[in-house]
């Protein structure tokens, strides 16, 4: 009987660590395109803000530097989900909840949001 325990100890272990790993919240970067992002943020440190709110982003286009930072906030009732043309998935976002974006190389690069895809925006790296 106690090989049967141990048996069902270790399933109901096995799943609870699937469940929790499941359940996080962590991206992590991807990498192309010119421009790496992922995780969570509370802010931008030498950066600006994209909002996401009414289903649009605002401001549609931004332009920044190589290096800066730019934190996507979404401001709306509904999860938000970034990813840019050229592949870089920034993760889904629920109401409240940041991620960031760095740019690395000059060039534009546009993206969406792939629950919503009217919602579409456009960074410009000079």
């Amino acid at each position: 009987m106690s090989k049967v325990l141990r048996v069902i100890f270790l399933v109901g272990l096995v799943l609870a660590v699937a469940l929790v790993a499941g359940c996080s919240s962590y991206r992590a970067p991807s990498g192309g395109g010119g421009q790496s992002g992922g995780g969570t943020s509370g802010g931008t440190s030498g950066g600006t803000t994209v909002t996401e709110q009414n289903f649009a982003f605002s401001p549609q286009t931004l332009q920044v530097k190589v290096g800066d930072t730019v934190t996507f906030k979404n401001d709306d009732s509904t999860a938000h989900h970034v990813v840019f043309q050229a592949g870089n998935d920034l993760g889904e976002q629920q109401p409240g909840q940041s991620v960031t974006y760095k740019a690395v190389a000059r060039g534009s690069f546009p993206y969406k949001c792939s629950i919503h895809p009217s919602m579409t925006g456009t960074i410009v790296v000079k």
